[in-house]
């Protein structure tokens, strides 16, 4: 209960205080890469449900039967090389691959993200690896390189998506009172909305550097995009250290 009052207390500062979200993710998704490198993944039956339930006991009855391996695919490159050429874009095609999608640029977001189903065909065709990966979904998760890092960059994307437009709601709000005052005060209606235009402009200003400061808080050296490798780097590189010495992911 004290976890749930938490959790409503943050959402409900998240909505009074949007612009905080941004640095709240940001720092997160740094956070999250650089607790990744002390993880030990476990795929473990016990992670998802308790040993005492049904399911799990069957669970662990069909594994007997068949088999229950996870399968792990090792890419042996120096992270530092990997976010900082295409070897990134082909991982994350590769693990879309295994997880029977199919990856499309989002532009908004600045991310790849899984096409709708159906969409568009399997890498090499409907009778490839990844063809029959996609028909039967053998595979029921997928972590890795490319996943984690692809959802890092549009949570953060998403979230600036979000402040611009209140921003842009905000700036049409000043626009609306500075017109309403101006003709309160006898302008024409010409002079009025250049008076609500000038007004709106000052706002767009202020909110723009108000982004930016924060924006710099957050530690975001450029602009979020899983070909940047700038902000790549603060999420899976060790702080102080240059880009040789990353840590394994």
């Amino acid at each position: 209960m004290r976890v749930e009052r938490l959790l409503r207390r943050l959402a409900l500062a998240s909505t009074r205080a949007p612009a905080l979200t941004i640095a709240v993710l940001a720092c997160l998704a740094v956070a999250a890469g650089l607790l990744a490198g002390g993880l030990a993944p476990s795929v473990a039956d016990s992670t998802l449900v308790p040993r005492s339930a049904a399911s799990y006991r069957a669970t662990q009855t069909d594994e007997r039967a068949f088999g229950a391996d996870a399968v792990v695919v090792v890419v042996r490159e120096p992270l530092s090389e990997l976010i900082a050429s295409r070897d990134l874009i082909t991982l994350s095609d590769l693990e879309a691959c295994f997880a029977g999608e199919v990856l499309v640029p989002d532009e908004q977001l600045q991310a790849l993200e899984p096409a709708p189903a159906g969409a568009l065909p399997a890498f090499g065709g409907r009778r490839s690896p990844c063809g029959m990966l996609m028909r039967s979904h053998p595979v029921q998760a997928v972590y890795g390189p490319g996943t984690f890092l692809n959802r890092a960059v549009a949570a953060v994307n998403g979230q600036l998506l979000t402040l611009r437009a209140a921003d842009a709601a905000e700036v049409a709000q000043v626009q609306r009172r500075a017109r309403m005052l101006a003709l309160a005060a006898g302008l024409g209606p010409q002079l009025a909305q250049s008076t609500a235009q000038q007004a709106g402009e000052l706002e767009r200003e202020r909110l723009s550097q108000q982004l930016a400061k924060l924006a710099l808080s957050a530690g975001l050296a450029g602009l979020p995009s899983i070909e940047s490798q700038a902000f790549l780097s603060q999420i899976v590189l060790a702080p102080g250290h240059a880009a040789a010495a990353a840590r394994a992911l």
